[in-house]
């Protein structure tokens, strides 16, 4: 009579115990490790090898950087593509990014993709990516013949890599991807940038998106021979070389000026209808928008910030919308307001609720990948 009770809660214990642990495994692991060690400021270092190649391209050269997880096999093979920014594979936070994969267990290949770095959202792009990703199939030795891969992008190079999801040569070979505040359609968020308008609500744009805009129409908006000068002025804008644009500002013809310095005083809304009298409507090329092609077969991850003003949330849903027509496909979409433009905020006690949903997110993605 004195004992029953206690067997029982024994009993009790040995069957709840490995339960609870099966949940919790799968509610918090291994996206809580993984983002604990993102919001480190560590580069692990020791963890894992790093080495760079280059591959042909189209009779362009694409250079590479392989991450390698040391003493162990890898989880999984990542194709990580940096977004719209000059330091190009060497970005900052995207090799802490890379780096905290490697040491979470997974081999991540970063492409320096020179248009990315040039400020130029175009064709050849897609063309130097797909380049990296066939490599990586045939040629690397890194993958087995029918092993697949994750492809991610970070900013527009998220909506470049979901274009190439559904590609013939691809197509079952991707195991996931995951896209970190991209776009689903380039020309309407180019729309966006200059009007502010996004799925009916107004969202001030971001002056850098803008100045990105000014560069890639400089011909609609200046004389022929301010467009150089102009482009040339902002790209040291964008890469935060302030004086030296300025130098060249004052030294420039008066249009040109105009601009810069509306760009510098970030006077978003008469910038944004100078761009609009001026370019119209943008139209892009097919392949810069994945919505405009084939849904993929893959898993699809998608992560926005709510009040992202460089690619509004609403490309989030669009995207979402377009992956779900392929009934190969699981989509994964999280929309959060600790989330600015491809970046965590740093106050997780503020919004626990909100990096409890973060956690489940990577879950799922480095489980898929």
């Amino acid at each position: 009579m004195i004992r029953k009770p206690k067997r029982n809660l024994l009993f009790g214990i040995t069957i709840g115990l490995p339960i609870v642990a099966i949940v919790a495994y799968r509610l918090f692991f291994p996206g809580i490790p993984f983002l604990l060690d993102y919001m480190k400021p560590s580069n692990f270092e020791g963890t894992y090898s790093v080495r760079e190649r280059r591959i042909d391209a189209d009779g362009r050269t694409v250079p590479l950087r392989i991450y390698t997880p040391s003493d162990k096999i890898p989880k999984g093979t990542i194709l990580l593509v940096h977004g719209v920014h000059n330091d190009g594979y060497y970005e900052k936070r995207l090799i802490h990014f890379t780096t905290t994969l490697a040491h979470n267990g997974f081999r991540v290949v970063t492409p320096d993709i020179d248009d990315l770095k040039q400020y130029h959202i175009v064709e050849r792009a897609v063309k130097d990516i797909n380049a990296a990703a066939l490599w990586l199939l045939n040629d690397s030795g890194l993958i087995g013949q029918t092993d697949k891969f994750a492809l991610w992008g970070i900013s527009f190079a998220g909506g470049l890599c979901l274009s190439l999801c559904a590609t013939p040569r691809l197509r079952d070979r991707i195991s996931s991807s995951f896209s970190f505040g991209g776009h689903g359609d380039l020309d309407r968020t180019m729309q966006y940038l200059m009007t502010g308008e996004t799925q009916g609500e107004h969202l001030r744009p971001h002056v850098y998106g803008q100045a990105v805009l000014v560069r890639r129409f400089a011909d609609r908006l200046v004389p022929a021979p301010q467009v150089f000068p102009l482009q040339q002025m902002i790209y040291e804008y964008l890469r935060g070389n302030y004086k030296i644009a300025r130098q060249r500002s004052a030294q420039s013809q008066k249009e040109s000026r105009t601009l810069f310095q509306l760009i510098f005083r970030r006077d978003v809304d008469t910038l944004g209808a100078i761009l609009k009298s001026k370019v119209g409507k943008p139209v892009t090329a097919k392949a810069l928008s994945a919505v405009k092609g084939p849904a993929p077969a893959c898993a699809v991850f998608l992560l926005h910030g709510s009040s992202d003003n460089v690619i509004p949330r609403g490309e989030l849903e669009t995207l979402k919308e377009w992956a779900v027509q392929s009934e190969k496909s699981k989509v994964y979409a999280l929309v959060s307001p600790v989330i600015s433009h491809v970046e965590l905020e740093e106050n997780p006690s503020s919004q626990l609720m909100e990096y409890v949903r973060i956690i489940r997110f990577w879950n799922e993605l480095l489980r898929n990948s």
